[in-house]
């Protein structure tokens, strides 16, 4: 009896242990499901809140709530840390910090939310606004944290956010099936989702614990989740904030985008709201006999969307970190066209000179000018005299005044040749410069020097000029000494030079002296200075 099968068993004479699905929590970056299979996606009346109020901070029917829900941050977890992160080894290694978080945050039930029973499928406008306060609680208790700003909520809010998750449902999309961040339904509002899969079948013997059970480590592995019950509000509170936290310390293969969203990045609209989308799936078991079972499941994608009427009465001016990028705000308004300017520096010292177009920073290589240059992508500071990587993948050298180069160029102690279409470095060829001399670049790029062989034949290359030398009797750089010919080629056999016969070995190219040596049948001989003669 293997030991899943001995799980399954176990679930199956206790009422209250947990279904284990292959795949049954994602944020909006995680792989497909393998075990579910989507079918009609479930309906949910779309009412609408019609009273007026706005939500800022805790509320007094919600601060016992909040008090007992405190957010234990991990030492290390910063802002800093969280805003950094640009590639997935940064997010693995923040990862190893951030997921204390998951382990050291359990929900704690409470008796007035246990008590109210809830249909996730038919949320009333009362359990609309009390998820909802409890959702931007929690976000918010986790901002002040930081130093952080709270966001806000109104009823054009929930009500926005709530149509926009309900498209989702009519359109059958959910990350559990495939589906992604819809821009027909965001119209550039931000949105972070987290989506859970609950039991919702009846199967005799086998009952999923409420949510409201679930403790922190169930969350330790996204693609090992027990399966849990949604019955009242006390198990939305549970399933919101396991879902706020896999969030923020669980997100490594989002590269903490999703927390960034919750910390870092500025949101034009400071309005959040949450609302579920539901479709329905099927997942999969094994009794300890190999029999296999199956049992509904419901996938909750839970729509975190910054929309509605905006509660920032305030003109944001200067840098604004914007979805992973800055963004200059002048007079409340983005830069407009592209500009090279200069701007007061991203790290708020002195002025500096940055490409924005339509107010966001450029980096890396840019057109600009009728020519290209490089901003640094960490600083967006124009990059000169430097060798540098492009955004795909293929380098460049820049000059003193930042502009890309061409031709024979001088880098690190060495010439290079670029070529003036593509840009890149030449290796391997026998190259026309800039000026019209005819240079050799081995297979590192670099101009070379003394004996070169090329297209078959061996050249001598001038160690001061590097220019090729013909008709002459020179050096090698390992010491031996060669006849170059008229057209530079390492010449053999008879050879005239300055008046003299010279005669020049046709397999190691070296002259012949002091001796005796046949050529078609006619002995000669080389005296001591290579001087032939016939003997």
């Amino acid at each position: 009896m293997n030991k899943r099968n001995k799980r399954v068993l176990l679930l199956a004479s206790t009422v209250l242990l947990g279904l284990v699905a292959t795949t049954n929590v994602k944020a909006d970056n995680t792989v497909e499901q393998s075990s579910n299979s989507v079918q009609a996606a479930t309906v949910t009346s779309n009412n609408s809140i019609s009273s007026s109020w706005q939500q800022t901070t805790e509320n007094n029917s919600q601060s016992a709530v909040i008090a007992a829900q405190t957010v234990n941050v991990p030492d290390g977890y910063t802002l800093d840390a969280v805003r950094n992160v640009k590639t997935k080894a940064q997010a693995d290694e923040l990862e190893k910090i951030a997921i204390n978080g998951i382990y050291n945050n359990n929900y704690r039930s409470n008796t007035t939310a246990a008590n109210e029973r809830i249909d996730i499928n038919n949320l009333n406008n009362a359990q609309t606004r009390e998820m909802n306060q409890y959702a931007i609680n929690l976000i918010n208790q986790t901002r002040n944290q930081f130093g952080e700003a709270p966001f806000t909520q109104n009823d054009d809010t929930i009500n926005t956010v709530k149509g926009m998750a309900l498209k989702y449902q009519d359109k059958n999309e959910s990350l559990m099936n495939g589906g992604w961040h819809d821009p027909e339904i965001l119209q550039g509002n931000s949105e972070n989702i987290a989506a859970q899969q609950i039991y919702i079948d009846n199967i005799s013997g086998l009952r999923a614990r409420p949510f409201a059970e679930a403790v922190g480590k169930d969350f330790a592995d996204n693609n090992n989740v027990p399966l849990f019950t949604v019955n009242t509000m006390d198990d939305l509170h549970a399933l919101i904030y396991y879902g706020i936290m896999g969030m923020l310390f669980n997100d490594a293969s989002d590269l903490f985008g999703h927390a960034q969203n919750f910390l870092t990045n500025y949101q034009p609209n400071n309005n959040v709201a949450v609302y579920p989308s539901l479709t329905y799936g099927t997942g999969e078991g094994h009794y300890s006999n190999g029999q296999t079972f199956t049992f509904k499941l419901e996938n909750v994608d839970m729509h975190y969307i910054w929309a509605g009427a905006n509660a920032k009465t305030d003109t944001e001016n200067g840098w604004q970190y914007i979805n992973d990028q800055y963004v200059y705000y002048q007079d409340g308004k983005p830069l407009s066209g592209r500009q090279y300017i200069s701007l007061p520096t991203i790290n708020g010292v002195g002025n500096s000179w940055y490409l924005v177009d339509n107010g966001v920073v450029q980096s890396k290589v840019q057109k600009w000018m009728g020519t290209y240059y490089y901003f640094d992508p960490v600083s967006y500071l124009r990059v000169d005299n430097n060798y540098v990587q492009s955004q795909w993948g293929l380098w460049y050298l820049f000059g003193d005044n930042g502009q890309i180069l061409t031709g024979v160029q001088k880098w690190a102690g060495s010439y290079y040749y670029f070529d003036p279409t593509t840009y890149l470095r030449v290796d391997n060829a026998y190259v026309q410069s800039q000026w019209g001399d005819w240079y050799l670049f081995g297979n590192d790029g670099r101009i070379l020097s003394g004996i070169q062989k090329w297209a078959g034949s061996y050249y001598y290359f001038d160690p001061v000029t590097y220019l090729r030398v013909d008709n002459n009797y020179v050096q090698s750089q390992w010491g031996d000494w060669y006849m170059v010919g008229n057209d530079g080629r390492v010449v053999s056999g008879f050879y005239n030079w300055m008046g003299t016969l010279y005669y020049f070995d046709p397999v190691t190219y070296l002259k012949k002296v002091n001796c005796y040596f046949w050529v078609n049948g006619i002995r000669y001989w080389a005296d001591e200075y290579g001087r032939v003669v016939r003997a």
